[in-house]
C-alpha cells in the first residue's frame, strides 16, 4: 500500500521506497535493535474551509429560529457571529419537535355495559430473560367491563 519494502540482511535493515529507491539504512546495535534517526516532520495544515452558513449557527445555538440569529447578529450579542442569509431552509429536527398529537383521555367516552362486549389487547416484548418455553413475547387480552385480565 505504501510503496516500502524493507529488507533485512547481514546484521543490516535497508528501507526502499519503489519510485525513489533506497530512504535509509540501519545496522543492528548491541542489543540486538535497529536504531532510525530521522529528523522530525512539524504536522501542518494546507488547507481549512470555513462554514457560515445560516443552518450551521442555528445547530450550533440549539435550533434558535432564524430571527432570533438576526437579533443576535445586528445587536452583536455574540462575538464572531457574522451577519446571516434569510433563510428558506426547513430543519427537519424542527419540523419533528413542532409535530404534536391529541392529548388520550384519563377517561374512555364509552364503556362496556356487559362482560366481553369489548376486549383490549396489547403485544408486549422482546422480552430479556426468555420464557422458560423460549418465549420473548406475549399477549394480553382485558375485558372492558370487569377490568379482567
Amino acid at each position: 500500500q505504501k510503496q516500502v519494502s524493507v529488507v533485512f540482511k547481514n546484521d543490516e535493515c535497508k528501507v526502499y521506497h519503489d519510485d525513489r529507491g533506497l530512504l535509509f539504512t540501519s545496522h543492528m546495535s548491541k542489543n540486538r535493535m535497529y536504531v532510525i534517526t530521522t529528523p522530525v516532520i512539524m504536522p501542518m495544515c494546507l488547507k481549512t474551509a470555513k462554514q457560515e452558513s445560516t443552518q450551521l449557527w442555528h445547530d450550533r445555538y440549539g435550533h434558535l429560529s432564524f430571527k432570533g440569529l438576526n437579533t443576535l447578529s445586528k445587536k452583536q450579542m455574540v462575538i464572531g457571529l457574522p451577519e446571516l442569509e434569510d433563510s428558506d431552509e426547513n430543519c427537519s429536527d424542527c419540523l419533528t419537535g413542532k409535530q404534536h398529537r391529541d392529548i388520550i383521555p384519563k377517561q374512555a367516552n364509552w364503556r362496556a355495559s356487559v362482560k366481553l362486549e369489548l376486549i383490549h389487547s396489547d403485544i408486549c416484548g422482546p422480552i430479556s430473560p426468555q420464557s422458560n418455553g423460549g418465549c420473548r413475547y406475549f399477549m394480553t387480552f382485558t375485558d372492558d367491563f370487569s377490568r379482567k385480565t
